[in-house]
């Protein structure tokens, strides 16, 4: 699946990967996803509605991979075997345009010098700079697990090795955070918000 993900460009073009489970809480989707590298969202059954979502869709068994139209209707109830190549012509076929993710940076080089912490976190996220890195503006950007961008700020002439952001007002469950400079973005990381 992240491989498909990244086919068709880290949810930024018209297709939107979301993993959906089925009862559990936001805190063992988190453990799957940091455990497996899972990037793109994801929402629990108990917490974060995917219990609703398997009522809703009818889906019988987990895992699966179902492709959803925009108008919310199933265009494949079951990929089968789930393999990339089946994955990417599923959804092709489904209308889903590959592209590139916005990345044009290695975002495994900045992951030394730009971290987030603490994860899980509960009212304050600080993101970690490292001093040999010079950054004259960035965009942070806090994504929601339905794909809403709940947070924008940019920062401009840093000074100080680090930007800390009050994120008591975001309701617990799973997020993406960006940090990039215009096209390239230098960190994508999933947090845990948990109160």
């Amino acid at each position: 699946m992240q491989v498909s993900y990244e086919t068709f460009g880290c949810n930024d073009g018209n297709v939107f990967f979301m993993g959906i489970d089925h009862g559990n809480t936001n805190e063992a989707v988190f453990e799957f996803d940091s455990i497996y590298g899972v990037h793109y969202p994801g929402i629990s059954g108990l917490q974060g509605g995917g219990n609703a979502v398997h009522l809703q869709y009818n889906i019988m068994a987990t895992p699966t991979i179902v492709v959803i139209t925009p108008d919310k209707l199933i265009a494949n109830q079951q990929i089968s075997p789930p393999s990339t190549t089946n994955v990417v012509a599923a959804i092709t076929s489904a209308g889903g345009i590959q592209q590139s993710c916005l990345t044009t940076v290695d975002l495994a080089k900045f992951d030394d010098i730009l971290t987030l912490g603490p994860n899980p976190v509960t009212n304050e996220l600080t993101i970690y700079i490292d001093k040999e890195i010079e950054l004259s503006k960035v965009d942070v950007r806090i994504i929601s697990s339905h794909g809403e961008m709940v947070f924008k700020k940019t920062y401009v002439k840093l000074t100080q090795p680090a930007i800390r952001m009050n994120v008591s007002s975001l309701k617990t469950g799973i997020y993406i955070v960006e940090v990039c400079n215009g096209s390239t973005l230098f960190v994508r990381h999933k947090i845990l918000i948990s109160r």
